[in-house]
């Protein structure tokens, strides 16, 4: 599928979210088993593991839509590259799309810099808190911090930027109202 069709598709099937219409049947145990063999996503889905941001369900898709990759903060590390990679390479996906969420736990603690004695929550913060700039609000932050893993991709990954037809974009989830900006 065309990256401009996967993109098309995720935009109708969050407008069926928002009207509570869902009409995606790949949903069933007796689809899914379908799949045992094959599967072929049309999009890859890098979003935050926050759990009230459920791609599969504010893009009303189901087994064997998305290619998903979720971290806290939506941070981009070499095996979620890999992933992507692999999605494209061998799965034939076009479209990839970064999406941040307003009231994210993640750059809130970045952005309070939120003390903590993991290197690994260090590390998360660090990613985020290099799109600070003065008087940002928390939203802004996300959106910065997801165009720039966004934009990272095709620098980090010669698979990536030699890949034809290949489209990153993203989009900013909003939990007070369930809305998309694109």
């Amino acid at each position: 599928m065309r990256a401009i069709e996967a993109l098309e598709r995720l935009k109708d099937g969050h407008s069926r979210f928002l009207k509570g219409t869902r009409e995606s049947t790949n949903k069933t145990l007796s689809y899914a088993k379908q799949l045992h063999n094959k599967q072929e996503p049309f999009a890859v889905i890098v979003s935050c593991s926050d759990s009230r941001v459920s791609p599969e369900l504010i893009f009303d898709a189901g087994f064997g839509d998305l290619f998903t990759i979720r971290t806290a903060g939506n941070i981009i590390s070499d095996y979620d590259l890999a992933s992507i990679e692999y999605a494209v390479l061998f799965l034939d996906v076009r479209l990839i799309l970064v999406v941040g969420h307003s009231d994210c736990g993640a750059v809130r603690a970045a952005a309070e810099d939120t003390p903590c004695d993991s290197m690994y929550l260090t590390g998360l913060k660090d990613a985020i808190t290099a799109v600070i700039e003065v008087e940002m609000s928390l939203d802004d932050i996300a959106q910065a911090h997801i165009e720039k893993e966004a934009s990272s991709l095709t620098a980090r990954s010669k698979i990536l930027s030699q890949t034809g037809q290949l489209r990153i974009a993203t989009c900013f989830y909003r939990l007070d109202n369930g809305k998309i900006c694109w």
